[in-house]
């Protein structure tokens, strides 16, 4: 299955570059995944794994192993050498807002989003994961899309997704990546219908600015054309109550595996509007696969940005991106330390030659030199006598040549300072039990535990702020719980 036109959308966050890459759409009763080889614009699998159970409820996965167990098995069929993977999840458990601000700097958006999302979201801060968007930007103001994820929804499926060895690379709602497949019409009013296996997630976008977002559940005694007009009814008339200016809807664009010629012509006859299905830079001739898998390879094919982005939403925990290119800048490090470790032995070979072959040319000369030039040192050594002319000039030069490589004999040193300097970059919170010099990779096995991860996070940073280190490696498995837990970090020394 080939993509339809130039694949435009590039998996690069913080310098990372996957060429292969999973989408994975998230639903109550199943798991949808895409795999997309990049190189060759092309898809490489559609897989689809029912779960046998339920395993998502109130924003938390109830049943870790049973989700882990139908991913493993989801990967297991199609993964194809994809190393990452970018995740959508139901509309449901998201909390959106759209927010207007003065024109300010991303930095004091940030902090003005977190200030008010204090106020219209019902979760507490500290339990849900914030990102936000600009929308539309005027000379004295800025429109800002706002979503959040419950935080023990995201962080147990990082932590899984991480077990079976892929890097999450994006986190997005339903509606916040298929909406990106929708065609732009001015400020017309159209709306986006997912009709998934679980229910019904309706958005009203103005131009391609999402406004206005509901979720809904199949009615058991209404089919699902009567469930979907009446969800798109009441957005609207929802949408019209808080605007001034009423606006008549122009184009309803349908996805999802339950949407159907017949749910179509319904819309279409009571609404009187033009209703078609939505389809992306991939067409499939299977119209049911087409309409299933769209929210898998919407999120597949949505552009990475790290969190700090304001063009994109991206739910990924911060700690996760800054794990990864914490990682990334190790392996940066040991290729860097390779190539000098090669080009030094490289060196040492040619002066330990250089050195055994003027040694011997020094031995052979005095063999060559006749006895009654020669005499005894204090040591018992032999030497060219004082006036030996032009044996001694050469032997002269041989000894200063040799003294040169000698220059060259290894000094070892010991970071003592470093390690009497470490106690004062803890802090509150952080119990550092035991500090260990490793030589050959250059870097000191800092051992401890830490009342909060957000504690343990400040510490890496006071050590990353010294000139003296490169990086301070957390390992992934230190992050996932949230307090009173061990950690194991590793700092590597600058190069001097």
């Amino acid at each position: 299955m080939l993509l339809c036109g130039p694949l435009v959308y590039d998996v690069n966050m913080s310098g990372y570059v996957c060429d292969r890459y999973i989408g994975l759409a998230v639903g109550d009763t199943v798991l949808r995944s895409v795999v997309i080889d990049g190189k060759k614009k092309r898809i490489s699998a559609l897989v689809e794994q029912p779960i046998q159970g339920h395993v998502l409820n109130g924003g938390k996965i109830i049943n870790p192993e049973l989700f882990k167990k139908t991913l493993y098995e989801l990967i297991k069929k199609g993964n194809k050498g994809a190393s990452c993977i970018s995740i959508s999840l139901p509309e449901k458990y998201a909390l959106t807002r759209e927010l207007t601000f003065p024109s300010l700097s991303d930095k004091e958006i940030e902090e003005a989003v977190r200030w008010q999302a204090k106020n219209i979201f019902p979760l507490p801060l500290d339990e849900m994961y914030l990102d936000w968007k600009v929308i539309s930007g005027e000379q004295n103001q800025k429109e800002i899309f706002v979503v959040a994820l419950p935080k023990r929804l995201v962080d147990d499926l990082v932590s899984i997704v991480t077990s079976l060895g892929l890097r999450p690379v994006n986190v997005q709602t339903s509606a916040t990546c298929l909406g990106r497949l929708l065609q732009s019409k001015g400020n017309k009013l159209q709306a986006l219908v997912n009709l998934s296996d679980d229910g019904i997630t309706s958005t009203l976008v103005k131009g391609r600015l999402t406004k206005l977002t509901a979720t809904d559940e199949y009615v058991e005694d209404k089919d699902v054309g009567a469930c979907t007009l009446n969800t798109i009814e009441k957005l609207l008339t929802f949408y019209n109550a808080k605007h001034s200016q009423e606006l008549s809807l122009e184009h309803v664009w349908l996805t999802g595996v339950r949407s159907t010629d017949e749910v179509k012509e319904k819309i279409k006859k009571e609404l009187k509007v033009k209703v078609d299905y939505l389809e992306g830079p991939i067409r499939l001739e299977d119209k049911r696969k087409m309409l299933a898998f769209s929210e898998a390879l919407a999120i597949g094919l949505s552009p990475i940005k790290p969190p700090s982005s304001d063009q994109t939403i991206n739910l990924i925990p911060k700690p996760v991106e800054q794990y990864y290119e914490s990682s990334e800048e190790v392996e940066r490090i040991k290729h860097w330390e390779k190539t000098v470790v090669s080009t030094l032995s490289v060196g040492l070979i040619i002066a330990i030659s250089s050195y055994l072959f003027l040694f011997f040319q020094a031995k052979t000369l005095v063999a060559n030199t006749p006895s009654e030039f020669l005499t005894a040192d204090g040591s018992g050594e032999t030497v060219v006598q004082e006036g030996a002319d032009s044996t001694e000039v050469q032997l002269r030069k041989i000894n200063k040549e040799v003294d040169k490589f000698l220059v060259l004999s290894e000094l070892k040193t010991t970071p003592r300072k470093l390690l009497e300097m470490l106690p004062e970059l803890v802090v509150p919170g952080v119990d550092v039990s035991s500090w260990r010099y490793v030589a050959k990779d250059k870097m000191i096995l800092i051992d401890g535990t830490t009342a909060s991860r957000d504690q343990l996070l400040l510490y890496q940073k006071n050590i990353e702020a010294r000139d003296e280190f490169s990086v301070a490696v957390i390992p992934l498995e230190n992050l996932e719980k949230r307090s009173n837990f061990a950690f194991s970090i590793k700092a590597y020394l600058n190069e001097e």
